[in-house]
């Protein structure tokens, strides 16, 4: 499998009856990335998920929380538009795009009605190729999750949930909080 490893799901996504079964099929791209595609025509929506390495693990030591950053901020702006602009052009065409890290992955999901694939597939590629990083966008975003990660620090569940990873990955990256 390549250092860059893909997992991607392409389907006309519609909850199939119980007693049709999906049709997966595995696909190889000339580089070598694997991907699982679905059909199924019921409902004119294209939806895909996509994850390769590159989670919060890979964060340069004192830096922890820079995937998570990198991930939140991708769609704020892109090629020749603003964070404006380009929330703009998700929301006229009722694209979703989300991207996310976990410890071990950097993911991506991308959702949109079939005559909209063509935009969403040029937004997605102009977030993954162009983004931005602008200081207004960036800062907002900084902003967020540092109230989120402030309000986490009195939950019991999440401060548990540090705790429990901090003392099994003692001196390992997966100690550290992926958010920062």
């Amino acid at each position: 499998m390549p250092r860059l490893a893909a997992l991607v799901a392409l389907s006309f996504a519609h909850a199939a009856p119980a007693s049709a079964a999906a049709k997966i099929q595995r696909v190889v791209s000339p580089g070598g990335i694997e991907a699982w595609f679905v059909q199924d025509s019921t409902v004119p929506l294209v939806a895909m998920q996509f994850a390769f390495t590159g989670g919060s693990a890979q964060d340069p030591a004192g830096k922890a929380g820079t995937a998570s950053l990198v991930a939140d901020t991708l769609d704020e702006g892109a090629g020749d538009l603003d964070s404006k602009a380009y929330h703009e052009r998700l929301e006229r065409r009722a694209i979703q795009m989300n991207f996310s890290v976990t410890r071990d992955y950097f993911r991506g999901s991308l959702r949109m009605l079939k005559e909209n694939r063509d935009e969403a597939f040029d937004l997605l590629r102009l977030a993954l190729t162009s983004p931005h990083f602008d200081a207004e966008p960036l800062e907002r975003v900084r902003a967020q999750t540092l109230s989120l990660l402030r309000r986490e620090s009195t939950t019991p569940g999440s401060i548990a949930s540090d705790r429990f990873w901090a003392a099994a990955y003692e001196g390992h990256p997966y100690a550290r909080q992926p958010s920062g």
